[in-house]
């Protein structure tokens, strides 16, 4: 599947045999964009001027993406669980919740565009005692796009 983030950069690349080879590099995911180009398709003329490919930076995306299919499924299974929803009803939650908006400053973490009104868990490995960076203020226009739905529950 090719990348289709927008940010690139053009890189070298050395491999375990020491052959070099030059492509674009997407600076989000860390994908190879297009094809690997041949020394007269260089956008940079000067060797020297070449930044290495970034080998930590696809293995980091693909991390944070396997995290967050994991908060994706935990919150799929928790919208289902009577308990779940009641604590989101709870005194506790709202309080722990209007924190977290105060904190970031009603500000939308994921767009720094929209004032947030969601806040969105990182992580349900403490549901029910959440430690506070694990929750984030967000809008939501990015709440929806990172659950892949257009419904959403704006305590949750």
């Amino acid at each position: 599947m090719e990348c289709s983030h927008e940010q690139k950069e053009f890189r070298r690349k050395t491999f375990s045999n020491l052959t070099t080879h030059h492509a674009y590099q997407c600076l989000r995911c860390g994908d190879k964009v297009g094809n690997w180009l041949k020394h007269d398709d260089f956008p940079i003329t000067e060797p020297g001027a070449i930044p290495a490919w970034d080998e930590e930076l696809q293995d980091n995306w693909y991390a944070s993406q396997r995290g967050a299919a994991k908060v994706k499924s935990d919150s799929e299974v928790l919208t289902s669980d009577p308990e779940y929803q009641e604590y989101l009803k709870s005194t506790e939650w709202h309080e722990r919740r209007e924190r977290v908006l105060v904190r970031d400053k009603h500000w939308c973490r994921g767009c720094h565009r929209h004032s947030a009104s969601i806040v969105h868990h990182l992580t349900y490995d403490h549901k029910y005692n959440e430690f506070l960076w694990e929750l984030i203020s967000v809008c939501k226009d990015c709440h929806d796009r990172f659950h892949g739905r257009g419904d959403y529950d704006s305590n949750a």
